[in-house]
């Protein structure tokens, strides 16, 4: 898709042009099979009433928003903006009225005194782009965008939170000394309720954590959400320091200290739930940057049909975890979910006839029958020695957040063979990889063919929001990737994202795992003791079934569920 025009860099200035409405419809029934007798009859119904014929449309479900929005940008030729690219000019200050921009679904997106970029949702609407230009005093220049993409940003930009964020910036800069000091330590200080504030933002955008970084002319503020950075709102460069100085004093860090890397940890309230918080602050040419991860502490009820896996892998991980010993490896990058899988297997077991022992760091979440230990190795207390000290207690299952040293691996392995089931995590990017690395680890291979019950590997990929998820209108690029891996496919069920309210304008709404399962057994063995490498075992697990994560991936495209795209970015390859 096209950026957005700039003034500064594009003097030919395009304005809006209203389409036909019977073109448009025209249009959506030659590409999107749009019943063009209905969506006449809307379009009568709503003209006779005095309203938007467009609008009923989309209430009425006749059409998506990302095909009326493709439809006028063919029609109008003014370039289409995608939802991530809504982004107003640093400082940009408007004289349009929120209320106007939610209900016209009108963002400004830059202005140079003699030209103001708007980006629309409905050109057929003359009356919108002719109030804005009475309003400002400026020539327009013209961009479409779906009308949930706009009322997105517009809330997230020029909204509450802007508003409450504007206020609370006023007086927010620290000195240094004791008034400082006492500044920082206050709650109710202005400092105090903008860092609440972010926290608060970021709990209800189901952010997993929050980037607070500062750069030459202005701070950043990101959060993640569903695994992908998206930029928000900050306050001024000018607060930083002091922004900075107070997540210090809430995690227990030096705020003296700004030329060394900090870790800290703290724990608060947000919106009603309890988090814990992991802090980490790094200095950089422009200041000291600031990571949070936010740890809900009761993350509710975790369950294996929640992940998203095909019916056939959610029931062969739900035998394996009723085993009763062996080794159970999940494996994959930082933040591919490797402990929320390991907490939904354990989900499965019976806990009243099952001791549980987890050891992990950080205990991510708590959860009820589990005992759970929290290493801490400044005091000694190492995933070895907690490992050793929990076989004393008469475990079932053994769950060790990561298997991260050899001593962790070596114990792991004697307990797995004495009668434990025993979960835990590697750092490797495919289940085949996890032998390789168990082997790294120094565990001798006739232990790995007699310890290793299954291994999997998981990625993440953002799921379409069911909301606004539209057709995709060109599907070839989609059906040949199937195509190619023998993957049936529905050119209908194919979805792309589009943008609305619900989904914050990225088209995407919570994540879903691809896994790649390799089940060991007999076959495994004598591979192993002829010192066969990765690609060896790849091609006789490949004769067992096994089925990489690319391929599990494309099955979820083929159901609608995610985009090729997603699915190419996890899977580091392409079509």
């Amino acid at each position: 898709m096209q950026a957005p025009l700039s003034p500064r860099s594009d003097p030919a200035v395009l304005r809006a042009k209203a389409p036909d409405p019977s073109a448009v419809i025209g249009w959506l029934g030659r590409q999107t099979g749009l019943d063009i007798a209905a969506a006449e009859a809307v379009r009568a119904r709503a003209e006779g009433q005095g309203q938007a014929a467009f609008p009923q449309l989309l209430r009425a479900g006749l059409v998506s928003e990302a095909d009326l929005a493709r439809a006028f940008a063919e029609l109008t030729g003014l370039p289409l903006v995608s939802a991530d690219r809504l982004v107003p000019r640093e400082g940009l200050a408007t004289a349009l009225p929120l209320r106007f921009m939610k209900d016209a679904k009108v963002l400004p997106l830059d202005d140079d005194g003699r030209v103001l970029t708007i980006a629309l949702a409905d050109p057929s609407e003359e009356w919108i782009p002719t109030a804005v230009a009475l309003k400002t005093g400026r020539i327009l220049a013209c961009v479409l965008a779906s009308p949930g993409a706009i009322e997105a940003a517009v809330e997230r930009h020029f909204g509450a939170g802007r508003s409450k964020l504007s206020e609370m910036t006023e007086g927010l800069a620290i000195g240094e000394g004791e008034d400082a000091e006492s500044a920082l330590s206050d709650s109710d200080a202005p400092v105090a309720r903008m860092v609440r504030h972010i926290l608060e933002r970021a709990v209800a955008e189901g952010a997993s954590d929050i980037h607070i970084e500062p750069a030459e002319r202005r701070l950043i503020l990101r959060y993640r959400v569903d695994g992908a950075l998206r930029e928000e709102e900050a306050p001024p460069l000018s607060s930083a320091a002091a922004i900075v100085s107070r997540i210090k004093v809430l995690s227990g860090l030096d705020i003296a200290e700004r030329r060394l890397p900090q870790d800290g940890r703290a724990s608060a309230r947000v919106a009603g739930r309890q988090f814990d918080l992991r802090v980490a602050t790094v200095p950089t040419v422009h200041g000291e940057g600031v990571v949070i991860r936010l740890l809900a502490k009761s993350a509710g009820r975790f369950d294996l049909g929640a992940l998203g896996l095909e019916p056939e892998a959610e029931a062969h991980l739900a035998r394996e975890a009723r085993r009763p010993h062996g080794l159970l490896l999940v494996t994959g990058p930082t933040g591919a979910g490797k402990t929320t899988t390991l907490y939904a297997l354990i989900s499965t077991m019976n806990v009243l006839d099952r001791k549980i022992v987890t050891i992990e760091d950080p205990v991510e979440y708590r959860i009820e029958g589990l005992n759970q230990i929290q290493v801490k190795p400044d005091i000694g207390l190492t995933f070895p020695a907690a490992l050793r000290s929990v076989l004393r207690q008469d475990p079932d299952v053994i769950m060790v957040g990561e298997m991260r040293d050899a001593a962790t691996a070596q114990i792991a392995i004697q307990s797995a063979l004495t009668g434990h089931l025993v979960l835990t995590t590697l750092h490797t990017n495919t289940a085949i990889g996890a032998v390789t690395r168990l082997r790294d680890l120094g565990v001798p291979d006739y232990l790995v063919a007699g310890t290793l019950n299954v291994a999997l590997a998981q990625r993440l990929v953002r799921r379409l929001c069911e909301s606004c998820a539209a057709p995709d209108p060109e599907p070839a690029a989609t059906l040949a990737a199937l195509g190619e891996a023998g993957i049936p496919a529905d050119p209908a069920r194919l979805r792309v994202p589009a943008g609305c309210a619900s989904c914050g304008g990225s088209g995407f709404a919570g994540r879903i795992a691809l896994i790649e399962i390799l089940q060991a057994g007999a076959w495994l063995a004598p591979l192993l003791a002829g010192g066969a490498d990765e690609h060896r075992i790849l091609t006789a697990a490949s004769g067992q079934g096994f089925r990489p994560l690319k391929i599990d991936g494309l099955v979820k495209v083929a159901r609608g569920l995610t985009t090729l795209g997603e699915v190419f970015r996890v899977t580091e390859a392409g079509p």
